[in-house]
């Protein structure tokens, strides 16, 4: 949350092009955590 909430600042003081680096960034960073939560409930129903 600290992080995203950052780049959200930073993004409001940086040209658009750098916003949309961020969300970018932000994006893979959420399908990151999403695909790595998923696999640990799969982890955790295997066993």
């Amino acid at each position: 949350m600290a992080v995203s909430k950052a780049l959200h600042i930073i993004g409001m003081f940086m040209p658009k092009l750098a916003l949309a680096a961020a969300l970018e960034f932000l994006a893979a960073g959420f399908v990151g955590a999403t695909t790595g939560a998923s696999s640990g409930v799969a982890r955790s129903q295997e066993s």
